[in-house]
C-alpha cells in the first residue's frame, strides 16, 4: 500500500525523507517528509541550505533528527535552522506547499519552486547537477524574471523582494530579470511582497 493510498483527511501523508510531490493532500492534510536531517549527515552546508528551504517552502512540519546541543556547536547550522525568514515561510497561514514552475535541468540545471503565501510568494531557485554523480561545476548565474516573482498582471509595476539568507531586500521592476550565482546544489530563497 502506498503513501497515496494512505493519506486521508486530518491525517499527514509521511512519504519520508523528502520524496517532494508524493503525498496526495487533502483538506487538514499537511506535507511531512519525514524528519530533517540538517546537521546530521556528510552533506555540504549548500545541501543542508537546500534540505531545509525545499523543507520550508513545502510547508511541512519541522521535525528535527539531531542532537540539538551539537547543532549549537556549528554556527551555521544553528543560523540555518533558527532563520526567522525561513522559519516564517513555512509557517505561513495559507499553509500551501511550493509547485515547481522551472525545470531546467537538462539546459540550466536549476529549478525553480513558488509557494503562494498570505502576503505574496516564495521562491526557491536550486542548482541541480544533471546526472547523478557528475561532478561539481563552478558556480553559474541561475536568473529568474520578474514576471515569475508574481509581478505579471499586477497593477503595481515593481514589487519588494526579500533575500532570505542575506536578511536584505530590494524591488524588482516589471520585465526585469534578477540572478544569482549559485554553486551546484545551493539555493536561493526569494520572499515577495504583493
Amino acid at each position: 500500500e502506498g503513501e497515496r493510498e494512505r493519506g486521508r483527511e486530518s491525517a499527514w501523508n509521511d512519504p519520508d525523507m523528502l520524496e517532494i510531490g508524493v503525498a496526495d493532500l487533502s483538506v487538514s492534510a499537511w506535507n511531512d517528509p519525514d524528519m530533517l536531517e540538517v546537521g546530521v549527515a556528510d552533506s555540504s552546508e549548500a545541501e543542508m541550505r537546500t534540505h531545509f528551504s525545499l523543507w520550508c517552502l513545502y510547508s511541512a512540519p519541522l521535525i528535527l533528527g539531531l542532537n540539538v546541543t551539537e547543532a549549537a556547536e556549528s554556527p551555521f547550522t544553528l543560523d540555518l535552522l533558527t532563520n526567522q525568514d525561513l522559519l516564517d515561510i513555512d509557517r505561513d497561514p495559507l499553509g500551501i506547499g511550493a509547485d515547481v514552475v522551472v525545470d531546467d535541468i537538462v539546459e540550466g540545471g536549476f529549478e525553480v519552486w513558488m509557494k503562494p503565501m498570505q502576503d505574496g510568494y516564495a521562491f526557491g531557485l536550486f542548482a541541480r547537477t544533471q546526472h547523478p554523480g557528475e561532478a561539481a561545476k563552478p558556480g553559474h548565474t541561475v536568473y529568474v524574471h520578474a514576471d515569475l516573482l508574481g509581478l505579471a498582471g499586477l497593477d503595481t509595476p515593481s514589487a519588494t523582494v526579500l533575500d532570505v539568507f542575506a536578511g536584505t531586500t530590494f524591488t524588482v521592476y516589471q520585465g526585469q530579470e534578477v540572478g544569482m550565482i549559485l554553486e551546484e546544489h545551493d539555493t536561493w530563497v526569494l520572499r515577495v511582497y504583493t
